[in-house]
């Protein structure tokens, strides 16, 4: 194999392991370092056509849901995301011993991501959503710019959860199986995880691996030996943010800005932040769920980079409404030309060295406006909604004027 994914980590953490009982969804979306990650809104589906174009393959239209996603400005589909209703979805890259190589035009993982999140409103139906689409149209296409010169691409792993709960979705091909999460931290990080403590199976998966002379049919099929590429990445960095959960957890008290911490963690791997390497982190997530009621106008936030390396960015806060609006400040132009579809926002953390951006000290001014926010949201505070309804365009153009201070 030409190509190892080595990348992506995707996190959550559960009550009773958090601050105020909150749902505390991460990620980091590592891609090619010259890629240019975009942070967009979109709105629910109004299409009169019958199809969807994705990255590769049209698809039947369905209903769809007010949405915010951080996706590769060249493609169709999204590293990550969250809509209206709490669902969020991540992915991770992984090898099995399925050829990716060969395959016709498909979906790729990152479409099915973005038509999970646009299409429920449970963490179930995301579930069902992209176990559906595994099934009936399969993975491949090419997961990459063309300008990367990489192989094409990877089957994937998903983590996806609201307000009560989520699971984790691991696949080969058109396989899957599914774990459901309750409690507790959970990761994914490029590796297969679940061997044989799965809720969930695609209908043929045993039927499947006998064919193809992975199962020998006795026993439990352990998903993870049956289909794991033994020449995939090692479980390192998988082990290394189950570390990090494992001590930011231990009272109880696991917060948003935990959540950050993991994400810009150097030493695990998880944050990439070498520009020289050719893999980068390009962008980042963290999404705060409350559980229970979930009719309150105000029961999650979300936040995002939209820039490459968390360690030098900020992370800017975006709450749902029918009117809210984050601006075009991290819109890429369209553009057929990787260098040209650079955003604002981009273009003006490009221009700065790592230790200027340090020296801006973004995080001081990020730490005093989680805080503030997430104190909102544990006091049921649902005054004065509509002043923050631009918070996230209001918090790139305060970011955006940091960065050109002298």
């Amino acid at each position: 194999m030409s190509f190892v994914a080595r990348s992506c980590d995707t996190f959550v953490v559960f009550p009773p392991c958090t601050d105020s009982h909150f749902i505390i969804f991460g990620k980091n979306s590592d891609r090619p370092s010259n890629e240019i990650q975009e942070v967009i809104l979109v709105s629910p589906n109004q299409r009169s056509e019958d199809t969807v174009e994705c990255t590769h393959i049209k698809i039947p239209t369905a209903k769809t849901y007010h949405c915010i996603l951080s996706k590769p400005a060249w493609c169709w589909g999204a590293e990550m995301g969250s809509n209206e209703y709490g669902v969020c979805v991540g992915n991770d890259a992984v090898h099995t011993k399925i050829p990716y190589d060969g395959r016709e035009p498909a979906l790729t993982g990152l479409d099915i991501v973005r038509l999970a999140i646009e299409r429920s409103k449970t963490a179930d139906d995301a579930m069902k959503t992209i176990c559906d689409l595994i099934e009936t149209y399969g993975q491949g296409g090419s997961c990459f710019d063309v300008a990367t010169n990489l192989p094409s691409g990877y089957d994937n792993s998903f983590i996806v959860v609201d307000q009560t709960g989520g699971w984790i979705i691991e696949t080969a091909d058109r396989v899957w199986v599914a774990k459901k999460l309750t409690e507790g931290y959970h990761s994914i990080s490029n590796v297969l995880t679940i061997g044989t403590d799965y809720d969930l199976t695609s209908k043929n998966l045993e039927k499947f691996a006998q064919e193809i002379h992975l199962w020998n049919g006795s026993g439990k099929l352990d998903f993870a030996k049956t289909f794991k590429d033994p020449s995939s990445c090692s479980d390192l960095r998988l082990k290394n943010g189950r570390k990090l959960l494992e001590k930011l957890t231990a009272n109880n008290t696991f917060s948003a800005l935990d959540m950050m911490a993991v994400l810009r963690d150097e030493q695990s791997g998880i944050c990439m932040s070498d520009k020289t390497d050719s893999f980068l982190t390009t962008g980042s997530q963290v999404s705060v769920l409350k559980t229970g009621d979930d009719k309150k106008k105000f029961s999650h936030c979300h936040f995002f980079t939209a820039t490459p390396n968390p360690k030098t960015s900020l992370f800017k806060p975006f709450i749902f409404s029918k009117k809210a609006e984050i601006g075009i400040l991290t819109i890429s132009p369209p553009s057929q030309v990787e260098s040209t579809r650079a955003h604002p926002l981009y273009v003006a953390h490009r221009d700065l060295t790592k230790t200027q951006l340090k020296e801006k000290r973004l995080e001081d001014f990020e730490r005093d406006g989680v805080k503030e926010l997430l104190a909102k949201l544990k006091s049921d505070d649902e005054e004065n909604i509509e002043d923050i309804l631009s918070l996230f365009h209001d918090a790139v153009s305060a970011e955006m004027e940091l960065l050109d201070s002298p």
